[in-house]
């Protein structure tokens, strides 16, 4: 009797085997339907996932408003949204014509630009045809190629930055749900965080839940924390290089500015790329003005990585040269500039629990036999 059963539950089980598999087939045969419902369930989601972002973003000024000033909840979030739509109004009515504007002239000037470099060069080299060097030519021709590529980058850069923000401006309906929803998060964000800590302890079992929760925890001060901090400081550069170069009388001062502002988000080479992009095209107006703005940025990142930096980012990530160039390049490669950004957050909690694995597991080979010798010595004694 018993051997009849176990007959039947290994015929159950590989009739649920075979059914599967013919259920993946089929899913995989028809990836099109499957990417299509996702992609409509999440569209159907987005505002109350973008809903959650904002909260989260937005509670640590409201807890600061409710700790330093004793404000009610209620008053600390309609201070915290009323002073938003107001930077959201000035900005629409203000800086994004104007930005918009600067961008498209300046992407219709990227082939004026890269043909008056190629003329440079060729006059350059012809100054030296009567010394017989071989490497000039090659020299030539190598710098001669890679123009077309750095004209690609920075028109693809400056073309994804004005598409997203017309995106963004074209899903005003959404934005405007996600932050009602926001709200609403807010003001009951304890029942939420309740909630979901239930929810994951049941799914998750006391033992997953809790590297979950540590996971968390490790997110919310490595990353979290971090890009919070990092706009923050970059905003604040961002409205510097918007002056200085408007001061200046620099060249498209206010795009230039703003993506110096984004630029300085992407870790150690982000601000390289800003203040070249900066300094590059205002060498086609003035290269005096180009060279005072060069001064002028170099100054804004001393101060930024001495002073503002520390005090308003504060959470450093512990990555070398190496790590950081790695996270952003990979980041980079499948991400986009929202990659750049990430890569370096995301790298340091993988460093973080890399390390602890390291010595968890080095401990457990080498140290911990020694502890017991030293342990069983003593008690000999």
């Amino acid at each position: 009797m018993n051997r009849m059963n176990n007959i039947s539950l290994s015929f159950f089980k590989g009739l649920l085997f075979v059914g599967m598999a013919y259920i993946l087939i089929k899913v995989i045969d028809h990836y099109e339907v499957l990417f299509n419902g996702i992609n409509g369930m999440l569209a159907t989601i987005w505002p109350f996932l973008l809903a959650f972002v904002l909260a989260y973003v937005f509670n640590p000024i409201i807890v600061f408003l409710e700790k330093k000033f004793k404000c009610q909840r209620t008053v600390s979030i309609a201070m915290t949204y009323i002073g938003l739509l107001l930077f959201c109004y000035l900005g629409a009515s203000f800086l994004f014509p104007v930005i918009y504007q600067s961008s498209k002239d300046l992407v219709s000037q990227i082939p004026v630009y890269a043909s008056e470099i190629q003329s440079w060069l060729t006059n350059w080299t012809s100054q030296f045809k009567q010394i017989d060097v071989g490497d000039l030519a090659a020299i030539q021709d190598q710098i001669l190629r890679i123009i077309p590529k750095l004209t690609d980058v920075l028109t693809n850069f400056l073309t994804s930055v004005i598409g997203a923000t017309y995106h963004a401006l074209m899903g005003t309906s959404n934005v405007l749900l996600a932050f009602i929803i926001s709200i609403y998060v807010l003001l009951e964000k304890e029942k939420f965080s309740s909630i979901t800590r239930k929810l994951v302890g049941i799914i998750c079992r006391p033992k997953l839940a809790t590297h979950v929760f540590h996971m968390a925890h490790l997110f919310h001060s490595n990353i979290g924390k971090y890009l919070i901090g990092k706009s923050i400081d970059s905003l604040f550069v961002g409205i510097c290089a918007v002056v200085g170069l408007s001061l200046m009388g620099a060249k498209y001062a206010l795009l230039l500015g703003v993506i110096f502002g984004i630029t300085n988000m992407i870790p150690f080479i982000g601000p390289i790329f800003g203040t070249l992009i900066a300094v590059g095209i205002n060498f086609f107006y003035s290269p005096f003005v180009a060279l005072m703005i060069l001064v002028f940025l170099l100054i804004v990142q001393q101060v930024e990585t001495l002073i503002i930096d520390p005090k308003v980012v504060g959470q450093k990530m512990g990555l070398n040269p190496f790590l950081t160039l790695l996270a952003v390049t990979i980041g980079g490669k499948f991400m986009g500039i929202i990659g750049m950004i990430l890569g370096v957050p995301i790298m340091g909690v993988i460093k973080l629990y890399f390390t602890q694995f390291i010595n968890q597991e080095y401990e457990k080979l080498y140290l911990s036999p020694q502890k017991q010798k030293e342990e069983s010595l003593e008690e000999a004694v």
